[in-house]
């Protein structure tokens, strides 16, 4: 089930950034609001298995994941339940 998981909020992950900064990679709109810079790994652990995330960054340091990313707050001891369904529950 992680397995399936993972891709799943990866993309996520992606579209979240292509709307904070208003452009698609590459893209060149006057709408934009910064660059790309990177990913950086987290671990998100889940009751069907450890889903490694790449948390999208940007330049200039205002891009913090969105809720998915929030979720993976495993340093702080979080930890997310998700059923069979892939339903989340705390």
């Amino acid at each position: 089930m992680a397995v399936l998981l993972e891709p799943i909020l990866n993309q996520i992950l992606q579209a979240e950034i292509t709307e904070h900064l208003k452009a698609k990679p590459g893209e060149q709109t006057d709408d934009r609001r910064g660059y790309r810079n990177g990913t950086y790994d987290r671990k998100l652990t889940t009751r069907v298995g450890t889903i490694e995330l790449e948390v999208p960054r940007d330049r200039e340091g205002t891009f913090f994941g969105g809720p998915v990313s929030a979720l993976s707050a495993e340093r702080e001891g979080a930890r997310l339940d998700v059923d069979a369904d892939g339903c989340a529950g705390s």
